[in-house]
């Protein structure tokens, strides 16, 4: 790099010799050997100098687009370099400024496949600068019109380009997922699913995934953008339950769940009624089981514990009277352990969780994708109340099995929570200073 460095700098200073002693004549040269040195300074870690070389560059491309129409596809592309160059130097609603002149001269370029390409590029630039800024619905709608031009490369035989937008909208979903950013993950998610295929439904499965992981990730911080995205996360897997039941059947339960859930403690009173109405018509037997297990955990989230503990109570007798429902049992128990716990009644919640792990015990086999972290929950909670009371040794014992338990599930399904982790590590260590082992 060092080296095309060096040439570039000596082409450059040349052509700007040429262009002092002839100020009237354009030398395109110079404006394409300024946005490769940008690009050069960038990734040599200069982005200062990097800024300056690729305004300049926009400079040049924007008089040499203004005579002659060939300019303008690289002038749009040095205006979404600059885009990008001023939001890495904390001049966001500059930014945001050349990241719209940016699509608007690409969306004007005469139509081919590397233009689509680029048109893609500079609107995922745009979207970034709206989700910097706060405008989380405009990014979503241009995210969108991103998706569906990658949907046309793809049908237009563009495997290539497609490929291209494709990757870099799955690495910002994952970077927003990574950093907890929630609303920028579902929007890239949004746009991932209408960049797939259909048939079979493998974009709206990737959007509806997102929505449930978001409402989960959410439903405490931000209960209302939580509550919308269960609602359609539950839409969306009910049409995908219907095309495909044993794919995606227990997915829409949970989903729908999720959402009965949060819309029984909405401020707004229609969403409750609407709630309301859903858990009247929940009928008898495993549906019934299901509804009283989410409105006591909709009355807890409301800080209504008696009245949490009474349904609880209810739905535990429901679920004892029916056949091969030990799975169920035993998280309704989780939540009845937890309620206890929050009255004061430690050895009722300790007899709780003893009935919940002997159940997991019973099964004959727990599966780490979907068992193993509410059995290890059991496990957190009998060890937090084993502390409560005292029992230090007791609680060591049980945190060695908790801990086995979710690196299983993560060593085997690649599932797994480092926070129910750090929860045991927490424990651990009020254990060991309780017995003068610490260190």
């Amino acid at each position: 790099m060092n080296g095309r460095l060096a040439e570039l700098e000596a082409e450059i200073a040349e052509l700007r010799r040429r262009s002092d002693a002839d100020p009237d004549h354009l030398y395109p040269g110079l404006a394409y050997a300024l946005a490769e040195l940008s690009g050069l300074l960038r990734d040599g870690g200069r982005p200062a100098a990097a800024l300056d070389a690729i305004s300049e560059a926009e400079g040049l491309f924007r008089v040499l687009a203004d005579h002659d129409d060939d300019y303008r596809q690289p002038f749009a592309s040095a205006l979404n370099t600059l885009a990008n160059l001023l939001q890495d130097a904390g001049r966001a609603a500059e930014a945001l400024e050349v990241a719209r002149e940016a699509v608007d001269v690409a969306a004007a370029l005469p139509t081919d496949h590397a233009d689509d390409l680029l048109l893609a590029v500079a609107r995922m630039t745009l979207a970034t600068q709206l989700f910097i800024l706060g405008a989380d619905r405009e990014a979503t709608a241009v995210l969108c019109e991103v998706g569906r031009a990658t949907r046309r490369l793809i049908e237009g035989g563009q495997g290539d380009a497609a490929g291209t937008v494709f990757g870099m909208m799955q690495a910002m979903a994952d970077d927003a997922r990574s950093r907890e950013g929630w609303g920028d993950h579902v929007a890239y998610r949004r746009a991932l699913a209408l960049a797939l295929p259909g048939d079979p439904p493998s974009g709206r499965a990737v959007l509806a995934y997102a929505l449930d992981e978001a409402t989960i990730a959410m439903a405490e911080s931000d209960p209302a953008a939580a509550l919308a995205w269960a609602e359609e996360a539950a839409a969306e897997f009910s049409r995908l339950a219907a095309e495909d039941p044993i794919r995606y059947a227990a997915a829409h339960t949970q989903a729908a769940e999720r959402w009965l859930r949060l819309a029984l403690g909405a401020e707004d009173p229609d969403t409750r009624e609407r709630a309301a109405r859903a858990l009247a018509a929940a009928g008898d037997g495993e549906r019934r089981g299901r509804a009283l297990t989410v409105l006591a955990a909709a009355l807890e989230d409301q800080a209504r514990f008696d009245e949490a503990l009474a349904v609880c109570d209810q739905a535990l007798s429901l679920w004892r009277s029916l056949p091969d429902e030990g799975r169920r049992l035993a998280s309704c128990l989780n939540l009845r352990i937890g309620l206890l716990s929050r009255l004061g009644e430690v050895e009722a919640a300790l007899d709780a969780a003893a009935e919940a792990i002997a159940l997991w015990r019973a099964t004959e086999s727990v599966d780490p994708a979907t068992d193993a972290s509410i059995f290890a929950d059991t496990l957190r909670a009998q060890a937090a109340l084993l502390v409560r009371i005292g029992r230090w040794d007791a609680a060591l014992a049980v945190i060695d099995e908790g801990v086995r338990l979710v690196l299983s599930a993560i060593i085997e399904a690649g599932v797994g929570s480092s926070a129910l982790l750090g929860e045991f590590e927490r424990l651990r260590g009020e254990c060991l200073k309780a017995l003068g082992r610490e260190g």
